[in-house]
C-alpha cells in the first residue's frame, strides 16, 4: 500500500477490500491515520460482538434472524472482547453463507463495494474447483503430451511452466487449454455467463518464455514468488484450499 501511495493520490482508492486473514489491528490503525477508506471482512465463527445493550455476543447468535438475500447495519459496535469499535454490516447470502464486514465511516455501500470482491472471490474458487481441477482440461493436456511441472493460480491469471514437444504450435495449445476452462466455467456459473456474455472471459493474449534462454531455476523461482495457489505437477489440479 505504501508503495502503491508513492505513485497514485489515496483518493484514487475507492475502497480497499480484504478478507478475514488480513485483520490487524496495526493495519487498521495505518489505515485509519492516512484516511484510507476501507471494507474488511472479520471472522464470524468464535468471534464475539457487542449487542445493542453493549453485551458481547457471539456473533453468529447476533444475526442469527438475519433473512436469506438480506443485508442490516448495526452502525458502532465493538469486535472482539478487547477490541475496538467499528462500523458493522452483517450480510447473508441466498446460500445462508454469512459475512460480517466492518468499513470506516466515508464508506455509504459498504455491501455492494465488498459484492465486487465477492465475485472475484467466487471467480478465484470457480477457477481451482472447475476451470482447472477437471477432466476435460486434463485430458487436453494428455493428448497433446503435454506435462506441468509446477504452476501458480490466481484470480485473474494463471502462471505454468509446461514441458511440450517442439511439433506442437504453443498458439494452438494455449487456445484450447482457454476454450476448455472457459467452456466449463460458463457452464457451471451462471453470473459469469451474465458478465461475459459477448466477451472472452480469458484475455486474448498471453506471455511465453523459453527455458533456452534462461535456466528451468530462474523459471521456477519467479513462479515461486508469485501469489496465488500451486498447481500439482501430475494432475493439474489446485492442491490449497482458499
Amino acid at each position: 500500500m505504501e508503495c502503491f501511495l508513492e505513485v497514485f493520490d489515496k483518493n484514487r482508492i475507492e475502497a480497499l477490500t480484504a478478507d478475514r486473514e488480513f485483520i490487524g489491528k496495526e493495519w487498521l490503525s495505518w489505515l485509519r491515520t492516512n484516511q484510507i477508506r476501507y471494507v474488511f471482512r472479520v471472522r464470524e465463527n468464535g468471534q464475539y460482538i457487542s449487542n445493542a445493550r453493549g453485551k458481547m455476543v457471539k456473533i453468529q447468535e447476533l444475526f442469527r434472524p438475519l433473512a436469506i438475500g438480506s443485508h442490516v447495519s448495526l452502525s458502532q459496535r465493538r469486535i472482539g472482547t478487547k477490541g475496538e469499535i467499528f462500523n458493522v454490516v452483517g450480510i447473508r447470502n441466498k446460500k445462508s453463507e454469512l459475512a460480517v464486514l466492518i468499513h470506516s465511516d466515508e464508506i455509504k455501500n459498504p455491501a455492494e463495494i465488498y459484492a465486487q470482491r465477492w465475485q472475484i472471490e467466487t471467480m478465484f474458487k470457480a477457477f481451482k474447483s472447475a476451470g482447472f481441477n477437471c477432466e476435460a482440461t486434463r485430458q487436453i493436456c494428455m493428448e497433446h503430451e503435454v506435462y506441468i511441472i509446477s504452476g501458480k493460480i490466481s484470480c485473474d491469471h494463471v502462471h505454468m511452466f509446461i514441458s511440450y514437444k517442439s511439433q506442437i504450435s504453443l498458439s494452438k495449445l494455449v487456445q484450447y487449454l482457454k476454450g476448455s476452462s472457459s467452456r466449463i466455467l460458463l457452464q457451471e456459473f451462471a453470473h459469469l455467463r451474465k458478465q461475459f456474455w459477448g466477451n472472452h472471459l480469458w484475455a486474448r493474449g498471453y506471455m511465453a518464455v523459453s527455458s533456452g534462454n534462461i535456466t528451468d531455476e530462474m523459471i521456477q523461482r519467479y513462479i515461486d514468488e508469485q501469489e496465488g495457489e500451486p498447481v500439482n505437477d501430475d494432475r493439474f489440479l489446485i492442491d490449497s484450499t482458499l
